[in-house]
């Protein structure tokens, strides 16, 4: 991709103390920095075109500099870099024009915001460039020592209408994801937005739920509220500031389980092996069952179909004398895993019931079996 382009630059006017001046100059062809890229969902929330949710990409680098974390969750980005460098360096954006950025009637470059801060002083409005491109906006911000940046779109408050510039039908591969599921709603599950890149911590939920992250494997999930609320050491992910806040175990005492050794992509004919871990949250004892149930969509088709169930009951050996005390963590079956054989290629899901402490819960994992095995 050329990335050297005629185009007429737009300053963004403001001052900070740490970052660079606007005529400060980098010889961008002259440096061998690699490209990385983020993923990002945008949503065109109550969009005219009805356009469904997407899976943007945008690609960053720093020149002179290096990056200690980058980070894209839903109409905003944040990174933090650093340089040692006397000169400073610059962090590069390519920001597509077609992600959903904007809810002004005249939506251009103009709508975006540079913040940054360094060390503990105030973030505080910066300089920068941006290049408005065919496909993107380049953006170049120049800082030194280390800083934490981000770039935010400036809202109206009095629309809530989301979208983005029209560009070039072939700018599509360079700036969004191809062949992601979306579900008839316009939303895309979380599976299907880490399977397109998006980190777990930035999956974006419909407006009545809450991400949450499942405790060891870090799986991203969206529950209802009233589900959060049943739930402890998960990790539920505010929506106004993205930050991850660990729940604290205050929930009522309860037995809970979850699908272990999955993986994200079989083929036809491979064996998909899995367990059941059990654990106490302060469960007076383990006494209870467990119902598995495997379903499958095949490609083009719009249901999942049942194709196998298993029964397990919780060995009931597990007690507390005195109180909700009982501490366990183990592994269904005890010897071995169970199993079973995808047999078209399409969405799979295991489904997992459980009874225990007069209590009944629930989860799910989706998996896809992409192409014919041996």
């Amino acid at each position: 991709m050329t990335r050297l382009e005629i185009v007429t630059s737009i300053a963004l006017v403001i001052v900070a103390s740490n970052i660079l001046p606007t005529n400060f100059q980098i010889a961008f062809a002259q440096n061998s920095s690699d490209w990385h890229f983020s993923y990002s969902v945008g949503k065109f929330a109550d969009s005219n075109s009805l356009k469904p949710d997407q899976v943007f990409v945008i690609s960053y680098r720093v020149l002179n500099g290096s990056i200690d974390s980058f980070r894209s969750p839903s109409r905003e980005i944040s990174a933090n870099v650093s340089t040692n460098s006397i000169d400073g360096g610059v962090l590069q954006i390519e920001f597509p024009r077609s992600y959903p950025y904007s809810n002004v009637q005249n939506s251009s470059v103009d709508n975006l915001i540079f913040l940054a801060k360094s060390g503990t002083e105030s973030e505080h409005v910066v300089a920068g460039d941006a290049i408005t491109k065919n496909c993107f906006f380049d953006i170049s911000i120049p800082f030194k020592g280390n800083a934490t940046i981000r770039v935010l779109s400036i809202a109206s408050p009095n629309n809530s209408t989301f979208h983005g510039d029209e560009v070039p039908s072939g700018c599509m591969p360079e700036t969004s994801v191809a062949n992601v599921k979306v579900r008839s709603d316009g939303t895309i599950t979380p599976p299907s937005q880490t399977r397109a890149g998006v980190a777990p911590l930035d999956v974006v939920c419909p407006d009545n739920m809450e991400l949450i992250l499942q405790p060891l494997s870090g799986k991203p999930y969206c529950a209802p509220h009233a589900i959060i609320l049943r739930l402890t050491q998960w990790t539920i992910v505010a929506p106004s500031d993205n930050r991850a806040v660990t729940l604290p175990p205050i929930l009522p005492p309860r037995v809970s389980a979850f699908i272990d050794g999955l993986s994200n992509t079989y083929k036809t004919n491979d064996t998909v092996q899995f367990s059941v871990r059990v654990s106490s949250h302060g469960a007076s004892d383990d006494c209870g069952d467990l119902v598995l149930l495997a379903e499958g969509q095949k490609s083009g088709m719009p249901e999942f179909t049942p194709l196998s169930t298993w029964h397990l009951s919780l060995p009931c050996t597990i007690h507390s004398q005195n109180g909700p005390t009982a501490k366990f963590d183990y592994t269904l079956p005890e010897n071995g895993s169970m199993s079973f054989v995808p047999k078209f290629t399409g969405e799979y899901r295991l489904e997992l019931n459980m009874s225990a402490n007069n209590i009944t819960s629930g989860t799910s994992e989706n998996f896809n079996v992409t192409e014919t095995g041996g």
